[in-house]
């Protein structure tokens, strides 16, 4: 409101201080303005005829009153005809307003009456404008000139009050209309875009339960058809999914009996890998890695594609930890290295590969006491003259 207030004022200040930045409409506005109080102070002129002071007073306060009526009045009839008509469906005016208004339709009304009416009273406005004056005369302090200017207030103060109603609504009025309008068109597009936007989540949380628990008799859900799902869901379903994925992975890589459970999710990492366009997640490629490997059919080498990929969005090891890419990527090329099954003394690219992952995978206490646990790396190290020790460098020749 104080906003709107000092829209509607700003005209008149700017007037005095800077009239050189004001519109022509405003600078008329202003105008306009300085005839209302200038007419006012004409009336307190007027009232100095009078024999004694507080009749000075009346005629002041109900010239005041008279001439403030008056304009209120006109400006009235003034906002009647200065509403803005709206724009229906098909105009070429380019213009935004789509709808109509119970207040323009009134306002349409009641000056084709007032015109209407007019009109037909055009003969009497004369003697109309006699009985007004005479009636007003008294309160004017009943001089000689009180029925003139009874009539010359008026006049004056109608056509004033009625060009500052026209103005002003077409000026600021119309602009009002025209924002509350944009905000209105906002608020709906906000609001089909929030429906739409929980339509496409509660598809992609659908299709996810459908995949994490079958439901019997239903098709297997396609991939392009999760992978959709997926980019059109929204940032905080797609956290949601993954740490929904993540937690089933993790409770179900170990034993063979839950292993299904856990191969249920390489789908829904695979279609938020797809999604993930400009590599930022590395924990999806990483999750994706892990259940690849653990599956009943381990695929190694896509396996390590996926923990390389997150291996390289994550960066160093040492600034942001994350070392089980490295440990689990070393098992990778262990396995992709095997010949006819069998692990074999490997080159020297591929054993120096398997030799930094296992280096940077032992720094963490957790997994330096896994390492010797696990069968394939192990036999690795003793085909290939290495063995493992307690502190740096970890990997060491025999």
């Amino acid at each position: 409101m104080t906003g709107f207030l000092e829209k509607c004022f700003s005209p008149f200040v700017k007037f005095v201080t800077q009239p050189g930045e004001l519109k022509n409409t405003q600078i008329v506005l202003c105008l306009l303005g300085s005839c209302f109080v200038a007419g006012l102070f004409i009336i307190i002129l007027f009232a100095f005829q009078s024999s004694s002071i507080p009749q000075g007073l009346s005629v002041v306060g109900a010239g005041w009153i008279l001439a403030g009526g008056i304009f209120m009045a006109g400006a009235l009839l003034g906002f009647l005809f200065g509403i803005p008509r709206t724009l229906q469906e098909g105009s070429q005016s380019g213009g935004r307003y789509q709808d109509n208004t119970n207040l323009e339709q009134i306002s349409d009304w009641l000056c084709k009456i007032i015109v209407g009416v007019g009109l037909t009273q055009l003969i009497f406005i004369p003697s109309t404008l006699q009985k007004y004056a005479a009636e007003i005369a008294p309160a004017l302090g009943s001089f000689p000139s009180s029925e003139a200017f009874a009539i010359a207030i008026f006049i004056f103060f109608s056509i004033d009050g009625f060009l500052v109603g026209y103005l002003w609504t077409r000026v600021y009025f119309g602009s009002e209309l025209e924002s509350s309008h944009q905000k209105l068109e906002t608020q709906v597009t906000h609001l089909n875009v929030m429906q739409e936007q929980n339509k496409n989540d509660k598809t992609a949380r659908l299709l996810v339960a459908q995949i994490l628990n079958p439901p019997p008799g239903l098709p297997d859900v396609k991939l392009e058809d999760l992978k959709n799902a997926i980019s059109k869901a929204s940032k905080e379903m797609k956290t949601e999914i993954f740490y929904t994925a993540q937690k089933i992975r993790r409770d179900n890589w170990r034993n063979l009996m839950d292993k299904p459970s856990m191969e249920r999710t390489i789908p829904i990492f695979q279609a938020m890998v797809a999604d993930d366009k400009r590599s930022r997640y590395h924990t999806i490629h990483g999750q994706l890695g892990f259940a690849l490997k653990d599956q009943l059919k381990p695929n190694w080498k896509e396996a390590e594609a996926e923990l390389t990929k997150a291996i390289e969005i994550r960066g160093s090891w040492k600034e942001n930890g994350g070392l089980m890419y490295e440990f689990n990527r070393a098992i990778c090329i262990i396995e992709n290295d095997k010949e006819g099954g069998k692990v074999r003394k490997a080159t020297p690219d591929v054993r120096e590969k398997i030799v930094n992952d296992l280096k940077a995978a032992a720094t963490d206490s957790e997994i330096h006491t896994i390492i010797p646990t696990i069968s394939s790396i192990s036999e690795w190290l003793n085909l290939n003259n290495l063995k493992m020790i307690d502190s740096p460098p970890y990997i060491v020749d025999k």
